[in-house]
């Protein structure tokens, strides 16, 4: 399983259960039984802890060895850079010998074994100071290392060399017993709901702006919609606008081009050329492209149906009317391609009923992503299922559908892999609804709901932490 996925289970463990530190304690605890199991007590062992939550796991551990070893804990940024609640508290819970960066040479000669609790799954990029330092002491001080999770710095240079590893819950990605030494698993108690259903931690895959950042690079996203229905189009755009993309292009009919154009002069709006060659260049320019909102299904959408199905490289949602025109196509699927029936599409398009389990085989199948609407969303890959909670009676108002393909549409423009832009989308939306359920009850409206997915946004997306 991918590291990430552990860094969104804490995320949505805490929004479940709350605080986080019953995890701590019995992932520290984990570790300290099975250097007990292993080595026996009356041991001298240096706990190397960094500043996060790996640090806290390790500072757990060296309240649970003191017991009956001699523990020495090295905090490389020292006690007042610890940098989240639980890590105090488990630096609290500690009463023995503490010592900084300074001290770790003498340290780890003088010891029987290192625990390596410096970081976690949550790095990114090279170990830097003071952490490489430290790394390069844990490296060669030939001894016994067991580390926390995951080696330190793995899969990046320098990293912990460890004889042991003590992961919790199950193998992270590019773990080997190369990079490792033995590994452990050890279950320390998250509940599979928290992987199972969405929750705040799926915002982790956010890409947030850089702060150098010019025009298209937070992405550009093509709308085919309203070519019957003009406000689909407009909605699937607010909902798009919402997720932070930088351009929204919407692709229309001649006889609702001005009239979505007034709408917002942030949207560049253009009329349907006739020529096919020369629409797939324009709606080619942009990152990720959404059709169907609003379409109907006639011949003009069928047609440029078969135009963005052949631009196979730039992720694609399809929603409402494109998905109904799917199910008289003997169509091919792939990853990068979204999309998003209700109960009543699903049936057309799979000739099933919506479940589940169908909506996974259908998924597996074509290659792609399904997003199956319902009280419950379904969103699935095939080989993997998130269930979306969350809304109100309220989202069976009209609008609703488009406003969530135009959110998955702005998240796949910026880059944010399909299935992870379709659960996030999903959760977003139901936040969001249940937002303005608060604040109007069930006579909250489309507009209402719209120019609330950037506040839901803006409330959900976590600040990481090592």
């Amino acid at each position: 399983m991918e590291a990430s996925e552990f860094r969104r289970a804490d995320i949505n463990y805490e929004s479940l259960f709350g605080d986080l530190y019953v995890l701590m304690n019995n992932a520290g605890k984990s570790v300290s039984d099975f250097i007990g199991r292993t080595f026996g007590s009356n041991l001298k062992i240096c706990v190397v802890c960094g500043k996060g939550n790996n640090g806290g796991d390790g500072l757990v551990a060296a309240r649970e060895l003191s017991k009956n070893n001699e523990v020495t804990v090295i905090l490389v940024e020292g006690k007042s850079r610890m940098s989240s609640s639980i890590a105090r508290k488990a630096l609290r819970s500690y009463r023995g010998k503490v010592v900084g960066l300074d001290a770790i040479g003498p340290s780890l000669e003088d010891c029987d074994i290192v625990v390596d609790a410096l970081l976690g799954t949550g790095i990114l990029g090279s170990p830097k100071y003071p952490y490489d330092l430290a790394i390069k002491h844990m490296n060669s001080c030939r001894k016994t290392v067991v580390s926390v999770d995951v080696p330190s710095g793995m899969g990046n240079d320098p990293a912990v060399a460890p004889s042991y590893t003590v992961t919790f819950t199950e193998r992270k990605d590019g773990m080997t017993e190369e990079n490792c030494g033995k590994i452990i698993v050890v279950d320390i108690g998250i509940p599979d709901q928290v992987f199972r259903f969405a929750g705040p931690g799926d915002l982790i895959y956010y890409k947030m702006p850089r702060p150098d950042s010019h025009k298209g690079m937070n992405g550009t996203l093509a709308i085919i919609g309203g070519i019957e229905y003009y406000g689909s189009a407009v909605i699937a755009a607010e909902g798009a606008s919402g997720t932070g993309v930088d351009l929204v292009r919407i692709f229309t009919s001649s006889q609702n081009y001005q009239i979505i154009g007034s709408y917002d002069p942030g949207y560049i709006v253009r009329m349907i050329s006739s020529n096919q060659e020369d629409l797939a260049e324009e709606i080619g320019k942009n990152t990720a492209i959404l059709a169907g909102s609003g379409n109907g299904m006639g011949i003009l959408a069928g047609e440029i149906l078969d135009t963005v199905l052949s631009l196979e490289s730039i992720p694609l949602v399809l929603d409402a009317d494109a998905v109904k025109m799917m199910g008289s196509r003997a169509f091919k699927g792939r990853q990068n391609m979204v999309i998003t029936p209700n109960k009543n599409e699903f049936r057309i398009i799979s000739k099933k009923d919506p479940t589940e389990e169908n909506a996974k085989q259908l998924a597996a199948e074509k290659n792609m992503v399904v997003v199956l609407k319902g009280q419950v969303d379904v969103v699935t890959n095939g080989t993997r299922t998130i269930l979306v909670e969350g809304g109100n009676p309220r989202m069976t108002m009209g609008g609703t559908g488009d406003l969530l393909a135009g959110i998955i549409g702005g998240l796949c423009s910026k880059g944010i892999a399909p299935f992870r832009a379709a659960v996030m989308g999903c959760y977003v939306l139901k936040q969001a609804s249940d937002l303005a359920h608060s604040q109007y009850g069930l006579w909250y409206n489309i507009n209402h709901l719209s120019s609330l997915v950037p506040v839901t946004m803006n409330s959900l997306i976590p600040t990481k932490k090592d």
